[in-house]
């Protein structure tokens, strides 16, 4: 790996002189010793867990930290395993960033490879290979073609270049395609057995096998504890560090998002899951890592942006909003936990704001006879542009600026003249709706 980014204090470090700088911290302690030596097995024995060493030493402890990292699967192409951390990269913003600028390749592992080509192509002019794998679905391919990414259908024979450097992909068909550095997606399985031998449940994720832990780290087992890779693939350094260099986390603010436009029917399942997982998913896992440091010290903050669409749905904006309800659902539950541990939470419900975002969002494939009124509201969102949008993002972020250091906010803060009389409105429909029909909800209790 030439070095490492988006790294809290250590952006920039090689990877080898971070780890010794550990260590040469660790050994400071008089309570710390260091074996040099693989750990073969474990198990339970009398309240305490006995670990097998490649060297035949036995080692008794009260509790284990089980922390020995994944093990990376790599594509089965020549040349790929040999350059890996080097010119064969995983994720731009934690290492490769030098390679910013040049020719740039992403190598087909599945279905949320187009959608890394697609973020590949904001560090230089990028091709996508598919390499055997199926074809981008229709709002796929459109977002590859705005976003310049060039797709090429011909499996991968090898990759060339001296020593560990790149310099082009030699296809199947004997063409050669100039790449300076290929970015792939592995997949990943834990680096020892051990965690098995003791029986903690592991969960399958879609790149692999991870340790289940509580909030405390604590896996099924107890006294078993599991850190780094094994029990969350991204960001856990990045946080730990900041958390160590800020001394803590005080303000989470959960406002990644994405919008998916077409009718229901319309909808490919592969958008709908990336969807999903950068609204809900990702949310929720940033939550998970934040909140015990935030328990810890019984205080903190959460503002979690979801969206006026989240109380109200309007055609050609389902999937977006179903993903926007489950934030309202999952944050207004969240507030009721936490809250009465020291933690504020903000559930932030704006309007239509001047971003852009309409623009760049992909769009399900259109049918009209699926849904006259989808088509109709998307063809009005795309002629009106941002000109519909009555949101200023800078004033929106005053105000939430203000909410957080003061601590004055509600639960729910509406942002925006159009979502203020969406919601409102809605409230009222449907408390109209529901006191028409008391008589047959309270109908189907027991009889007194």
């Amino acid at each position: 790996m030439p070095a490492a980014h988006g790294f809290f204090g250590q952006d920039g470090a090689r990877p080898a002189d971070m780890t010794a700088q550990a260590r040469a911290q660790l050994e400071r302690y008089p309570s710390a010793t260091f074996r040099k030596a693989t750990a073969l097995g474990a198990r339970a024995e009398d309240g305490r867990f006995g670990v097998t060493l490649d060297t035949g030493e036995e080692l008794s402890a009260a509790k284990l930290v089980l922390a020995f990292g994944i093990i990376d699967i790599l594509p089965d192409v020549p040349g790929v395993a040999e350059r890996w951390g080097k010119t064969v990269l995983h994720c731009p913003y934690c290492h490769g960033y030098e390679f910013g600028g040049r020719k740039l390749g992403v190598l087909s592992t599945g279905s949320l490879s187009a959608h890394q080509a697609r973020i590949i192509a904001n560090w230089g002019p990028t091709t996508f290979f598919l390499n055997g794998h199926d074809e981008p679905g229709q709002a796929d391919l459109e977002e590859l073609r705005t976003g310049g990414v060039r797709i090429e259908r011909t499996p991968v024979a090898k990759l060339e270049g001296e020593a560990t450097g790149l310099r082009a992909l030699q296809l199947a068909d004997r063409r050669h395609v100039e790449i300076d550095a290929l970015h792939v997606a592995p997949g990943a399985r834990l680096a020892s057995p051990i965690a098995g031998q003791l029986g903690c449940v592991l969960d399958d994720k879609p790149s692999g096998p991870l340790i289940r832990v509580d909030s405390s780290m604590m896996t099924t087992v107890p006294g078993v504890y599991a850190a780094g890779d094994t029990v969350r693939w991204a960001g856990n350094a990045m946080l730990a560090a900041a958390a160590d260099r800020f001394g803590g986390i005080d303000v989470l603010v959960n406002n990644a998002g994405l919008v998916y436009l077409g009718a229901v029917e319309e909808g490919e399942d592969s958008e709908v899951r990336k969807l999903f997982e950068a609204n809900v998913f990702g949310l929720a896992a940033m939550l998970r890592a934040a909140l015990p440091g935030m328990r810890a010290r019984g205080s903190g903050t959460v503002v979690n942006l979801s969206s006026a669409s989240g109380l109200v749905a309007y055609p050609g904006l389902g999937y977006y909003s179903a993903s926007k309800f489950a934030v309202e659902g999952l944050t207004e539950a969240l507030w009721q936990e936490v809250e009465p541990l020291g933690i504020k939470v903000i559930l932030v419900e704006p309007g239509a704001f001047r971003t852009g975002i309409n623009a760049r969002s992909p769009r399900a494939p259109s049918n009209p006879a699926c849904a006259p009124a989808a088509t109709e509201m998307l063809g009005f969102l795309e002629s009106a542009g941002d000109t519909v949008c009555r949101g200023d993002p800078e004033r929106a972020a005053a105000v939430l600026s203000r909410a957080v250091e003061t601590g004055d906010a509600p639960h729910r803060l509406i942002l925006g003249s159009d979502a203020y009389a969406g919601v409102t409105g809605k409230l009222d429909a449907m408390g109209a709706e529901y006191a028409q029909w008391k008589a047959v909800s309270e109908s189907t209790d027991f009889p007194a």
